[in-house]
């Protein structure tokens, strides 16, 4: 995936937290802690993409990519007040980039 931004002119400058086991509503790692809600210190962010929700709602970030099977853009986008989309699955077409 990275190439592909790569390719279209957009530049990754940042990885983003997650939780060990990517099925949390929390996002903590023993490896780099626990990522705060910037709305709210004593919240979490959300599970999956929370690191990632968290930046954009700071305003780190214009921009975030994610994969969401059972809310993993969803619930950290309504926990950090971001707006999160998710296609219906083959919407989208997906192309191959050379």
């Amino acid at each position: 995936m990275v190439q592909q931004i790569k390719l279209l002119g957009m530049v990754p400058f940042v990885q983003t937290n997650v939780p060990q086991s990517l099925l949390s509503y929390s996002c903590s790692n023993p490896v780099y802690g626990t990522t705060s809600n910037p709305l709210d210190k004593a919240r979490t962010p959300g599970g999956s993409s929370g690191g990632e929700s968290a930046i954009i709602a700071a305003g780190g970030s214009i921009i975030g990519i994610g994969g969401d099977v059972g809310g993993s853009i969803r619930i950290p986008c309504h926990f950090t007040g971001i707006a999160g989309i998710k296609v219906a699955f083959l919407s989208v077409r997906c192309f191959q980039f050379m």
